[in-house]
């Protein structure tokens, strides 16, 4: 549609153009808007770790970019805020899992519920609609939580402590300031949305802040952390290794964990 309608600007939301699924030149009159992930993540882990979560888990839905940069990012995150505190957290590589579904499924179910048992008290659901069967093992079991993805899930269910999330609405403005105000549209162009551009967090509504002792000020000093010069939140499992030997104190038993992070095929 935009090559045939070349006089009308189109916003893209989380991609950019291809031809028939083959790569191709982002149109002039195209702007697509692709997100970080990672930076999302992060702020996710690090809330968690600093309202006093110690044993975490994570369940993507399958090993896809975004997905993948997500998990990275949450598990940068919650070391980063662990050795702020010099606290010891657990996150064993058996608790890092990819579903390959976005489905719901009872068997998601079960499997988060025996996490739970076996003493998790917190999983980032990254998992779409799966994400809804990590929601009902919460829902059965006392202080045991999930961290939605992308959107503010809070109203899905009362166990959904917080979201890690690609803030859609402020992206768009920005764009469309830029299109119609500034004259100044970036078209031709992907663009790279995070914190930076506050394209990317926690929801800070009183509804939705579910947090037990992590306040919105410490989230917001967290922010200004992130958006200071030479911070980058790692992307892929090596540049993880490093994050977390640089960063984090090197914390130890680790090795099995950032493996799993990221498959060989990625």
């Amino acid at each position: 549609m935009a090559v045939k309608y070349p006089d009308v600007s189109f916003i893209f939301i989380d991609g950019t153009p291809t031809n028939e699924g083959a790569a191709m030149d982002i149109p002039k009159n195209v702007c697509s808007i692709l997100f970080k992930e990672e930076e999302a993540g992060f702020t996710a882990g690090y809330a968690a770790v600093k309202d006093g979560f110690t044993n975490l888990g994570f369940l993507g839905g399958a090993p896809v970019p975004a997905v993948v940069k997500f998990g990275i990012g949450y598990v940068a995150g919650a070391y980063y805020a662990a050795n702020e505190m010099s606290k010891e957290i657990t996150f064993p590589a058996n608790r890092y899992e990819y579903l390959n579904s976005f489905a719901p499924d009872p068997n998601h179910t079960t499997k988060a519920a025996s996490w739970y048992d076996a003493g998790t008290e917190i999983i980032f659901a990254c998992a779409g609609g799966a994400g809804n069967s990590v929601f009902v093992a919460a829902e059965g079991k006392t202080d045991k939580w999930v961290i939605g993805v992308d959107v503010d899930q809070e109203a899905q269910s009362p166990k959904v402590i917080s979201s890690s999330m690609k803030l859609l609405a402020q992206a768009v403005e920005q764009e469309l300031t830029a299109l119609i105000i500034d004259n100044a549209f970036n078209g031709g162009k992907a663009l790279s949305k995070g914190v930076h551009q506050d394209s990317v967090g926690l929801p800070t509504a009183t509804n939705s802040w579910r947090w037990r002792t992590y306040t919105v000020a410490e989230y917001q000093d967290l922010l200004t952390l992130m958006k200071a010069d030479g911070f980058a939140a790692p992307t892929t499992k090596i540049e993880l290794a490093t994050f977390l030997k640089d960063k984090c104190g090197n914390p130890a038993g680790v090795e099995a964990l950032i493996n799993v992070t990221q498959p060989d095929s990625e």
